[in-house]
């Protein structure tokens, strides 16, 4: 079979939206897809007199394409009418497939990793949300357009790995749920302490000092050491996928270096929600450093067992309790390590912590094969969807995957 047609975007953008002023409307309800809707996961219904500026005018199977910050891939579809006017941000690129290409292909192709380093080429601006897609440049980048039978077959599959990645995902984040219910069942909530345990101040159950990570700055030049950063912490697990490394002389190595049964702490960092997530390192006999962003706790494991403190940091109740040790400066939020000694909380017997800790041994091994199931079906997915946009992925192939 031939390769596809390559057409420009120009040929789907809706030039003539139209716009209207909901302020001239107050009482009526519009719905709205502006950024902050779609980062909530749906567009909102907005009466015009809460909708400061004129909007543009958009229709069921409209493909949005945000133009700000383009470095996050915010991309979606106009969903069915619900008997309002559907109006969306100035901030969208608009597209109107009307027939001629299928709108959930079309997403796939304005979300791909081939199409995105093409759209950020056509950015101007300068640092943050400041930076913009330029839509005259974006309407010349060309994509594959096959026979509409071809596009809904591809935009199928795609759509049912990405089924099967959410469902993944979810089952995954049933884990935490249910490692946090054994805590709560077993300790109940830290904040407040209904067993009784005895509260202890933190700096009373740590082998050493904390201390904080490397000001080196990292580079991903290999052949130092990996450099754990605050953006490898995610979800309050090991995020290896960013790797930066770091050359330390012997002296500082063994000071910003962490070992098996260490835990990394954010120390200092923009968002009040990532302030004081935590992992506990297992490097597996290798020799990581880390960066002045994070703080490294070792525990005295007599007294504290580190995992079962990640798990109190993480809890609800723990997550209050130490939020009264942090502090706010004109840029960031921060802790220190005198604050976080001074932190108490309260102490089960270690054995009670320890026992918590093989039973979330036997969840996190459970967990760890469906982390690999997911990152499967994630290469799956970037595989055919970069097929689908080199024009690869045809009818052929499709039934040959499927």
């Amino acid at each position: 079979m031939s390769r596809p047609k390559m057409i420009p975007l120009a040929s789907f953008m809706a030039v003539k939206n139209g716009t209207v002023n909901p302020g001239n409307y107050p009482d009526e309800i519009f719905d709205l897809y502006s950024i902050p809707a779609f980062d909530a996961g749906q567009s909102k219904l907005t009466p015009g007199r809460e909708i400061g500026s004129p909007k543009q005018v958009v229709q069921p199977g409209d493909v949005l394409l945000s133009k700000i910050v383009p470095h996050i891939r915010r991309c979606w579809i106009v969903d069915k009418e619900q008997g309002k006017r559907i109006v969306a941000s100035g901030e969208w690129i608009v597209f109107r497939p009307a027939g001629e290409i299928d709108e959930k292909y079309l997403r796939h192709i304005l979300i791909s990793d081939a199409f995105h380093a093409q759209f950020m080429n056509t950015v101007a601006g300068v640092g943050g949300s400041l930076i913009r897609a330029r839509p005259a440049f974006v309407a010349q980048i060309e994509i594959p357009v096959p026979p509409l039978v071809e596009q809904r077959r591809i935009a199928q599959l795609l759509d049912h790995v990405d089924m099967l990645r959410a469902k993944r995902r979810r089952e995954i984040s049933l884990f935490d749920d249910l490692a946090q219910s054994a805590f709560l069942d077993m300790f109940g909530d830290p904040f407040h302490n209904p067993m009784e345990w005895p509260m202890q101040a933190l700096g009373n159950l740590f082998a050493e000092k904390p201390n904080y990570g490397t000001m080196t700055p990292a580079s991903s030049n290999e052949g130092g050491l990996l450099c754990l950063r605050v953006a490898n912490i995610q979800d309050w697990a090991l995020d290896l996928r960013d790797r930066k490394y770091v050359d330390l002389d012997e002296k500082f190595a063994a000071k910003h270096s962490v070992t098996d049964g260490d835990i990394l702490l954010a120390r200092a960092i923009a968002s009040q929600e990532h302030l004081g997530k935590a992992v506990v390192i297992r490097s597996a006999g290798e020799t990581w450093a880390f960066d002045s962003h994070l703080m490294r706790i070792r525990t005295n494991p007599e007294k504290l067992d580190p995992d079962f403190l990640r798990s109190l940091l993480r809890s609800a109740g723990g997550r209050r309790l130490f939020l009264t040790v942090t502090r706010r400066s004109s840029v960031q939020f921060n802790i220190n390590s005198k604050e976080l000694a001074a932190l108490h909380v309260p102490l089960p017997p270690v054995e009670r912590q320890r026992e918590y800790v093989r039973r979330l041994a036997a969840m996190e091994s459970v967990r760890a094969l469906h982390r690999s199931s997911l990152a499967e079906l994630d290469a799956l997915f970037v595989s055919l969807r970069t097929r689908a946009l080199q024009g690869d992925l045809l009818f052929q192939g499709v039934e040959a995957v499927a």
